[in-house]
């Protein structure tokens, strides 16, 4: 179709934690549950499919003992990858249990003291656009931003 963009981008589903609180950095999911990050983790709610798929996946990996003990750590609820690494990066949370490159990755490079770990086994999740641009190809300013 003439005038529109598709973007399709794949990436893995990761952890964070702020190197400026974690001494110790968590390698696997089973490291996140320690007790040093109670009270200081955050996680996602069921906001999208991938999120989903992402608890089911930690459940049939690492049993639903494990999904109790993280129930038990009291984390924090967000809405996302996004306000998750937003947490991770300002010091609200010391270690997030969901997070994707993409959503940290600006934060990075604007020197925040954000890190990702991709633990085994790994999942990851497609992402596809499909923005209609209008005619002649360009898409009208405020419709960039409004969806």
């Amino acid at each position: 179709m003439h005038g529109t963009v598709v973007s399709v981008a794949r990436e893995p589903m990761v952890m964070l934690y702020n190197r400026s609180l974690v001494s110790n950095p968590p390698k696997t999911y089973a490291d996140m549950l320690r007790a040093e990050f109670g009270g200081r983790i955050g996680t996602s709610t069921l906001a999208a499919a991938p999120l989903i798929a992402w608890y089911d996946r930690l459940e049939k990996n690492h049993g639903a003992d494990d999904l109790d003990r993280l129930r038990a750590q009291i984390p924090k609820l967000y809405n996302g990858a996004v306000p998750l690494g937003q947490a991770a990066a300002s010091g609200e949370l010391a270690v997030s249990a969901f997070g994707i490159p993409t959503a940290t990755a600006g934060l990075i490079r604007q020197g925040a003291p954000v890190e990702r770990v991709m633990p085994g086994p790994a999942l990851g999740i497609a992402h596809a656009w499909w923005p209609f641009a209008g005619q002649g190809g360009r898409m009208p300013r405020w419709r960039r931003w409004t969806g």
